[in-house]
């Protein structure tokens, strides 16, 4: 096992590093000042179980259903959002988003041609784009040109393919292996139901790969995934990435009734890479989280993973949401 990472936070919550050598000691998160909390609503938050490296919940009144789904389970429901604040040690401070957690995802869309807009298929879909040169890198929005030549050398510009992988902010969607120029193979797929219609699906995979002189390049420069399940592995010739169930995590909601077969609330997701027969383990990573994680033994080489959603909704009818960016490389 080879680790060497830093974690950062998401969101409205800031950026905290974890920092961790390479074997020789383990990782660990760097303490954040507790956040002050009314003593009119501490009783609620004292119930919430073992302690994290998470800056606690805090800003607002909690209740609890009283439901036997919800024994054991901390509610910290609120109707007010806190601000940041610095402490004196000049640590910015951030309440962690409170019940019923629902953070902002990833939008994916995709157009192509005389297809036109393609974001939403049948559910089951996969299509498949072969060299395809990148017309420029802006944002977050990917326009390519469709090639005749594995070089990506003559290409037309009327048979264009759009791509847009907008995330979250702080989160990056992708690292220096998206350049302009260059030539790619993108490959998607359509398998998690829209709320509206069942059949009809949102994009659950995007993987882009880059081609030089004509052979793809072993590590894929992006690899977007939106699950509904944990225990995910995604291979591509001698690259995976596996996203396992690490632990629960911080954010723990009441249920909606008692209809929900897993405890609604955050989970952590440990990433592993393997490149060419060997393995890179990350630190377990919470919801809204990121971390850089090296690919070989002098740390040279890094990939990029941010976990920007991982929760199971408190709404009996809501699958559970796992999402998350890889890119490669990422600069140090």
């Amino acid at each position: 096992m080879h680790i060497q990472n830093s974690v950062k936070r998401g969101r409205g919550r800031g950026l905290v590093a974890l920092v961790g050598a390479v074997i020789a000691a383990p990782a660990c998160f760097l303490p954040v000042p507790p956040v002050d909390e009314d003593p009119s609503t501490s009783s609620a938050s004292s119930s919430g179980g073992a302690s994290t490296d998470e800056v606690p919940t805090t800003g607002g009144e909690s209740t609890s259903t009283g439901d036997a789904t919800s024994t054991g389970v901390a509610d910290t429901t609120s109707s007010s959002t806190s601000e940041a604040g610095e402490s004196s040690t000049g640590t910015t401070e951030f309440s962690l988003p409170t019940c019923p957690y629902d953070p902002p995802g990833a939008v994916v869309t995709l157009a192509a041609g005389a297809e036109g807009d393609m974001s939403l298929q049948a559910c089951g879909t996969n299509k498949q784009f072969t060299r395809l040169k990148l017309m420029q890198s802006t944002g977050t929005a990917l326009p390519f040109a469709a090639c005749s030549d594995d070089a990506c050398s003559e290409c037309a510009d009327d048979m264009a393919v759009d791509l847009d992988v907008a995330v979250p902010d702080p989160f990056s969607v992708f690292g220096a292996g998206v350049v302009e120029g260059g030539c790619y193979a993108l490959d998607m797929k359509w398998e998690r139901p829209t709320v509206g219609d069942p059949a009809v699906c949102q994009p659950s995979t995007v993987l882009l790969r880059r081609f030089v002189d004509g052979e793809p390049l072993v590590v894929p420069s992006l690899l977007y995934r939106l699950a509904s399940e944990l225990g995910v592995v995604d291979e591509v010739g001698e690259f995976s990435l596996t996203a396992a169930s690490a632990s629960p995590g911080t954010i723990h909601c009441p249920c909606d009734g008692d209809c929900c077969e897993e405890p609604p609330g955050t989970r952590d997701v440990q990433f592993t890479i393997a490149v060419g027969g060997q393995q890179f383990m990350g630190e377990p990573l919470g919801a809204e989280q990121a971390q850089d994680l090296a690919l070989d033994d002098e740390a040279l080489e890094f990939a990029g993973i941010s976990l920007v959603r991982s929760h199971v909704p408190s709404e009996c009818a809501a699958l559970p949401v796992h999402e998350w960016v890889f890119r490669h490389p990422v600069m140090h």
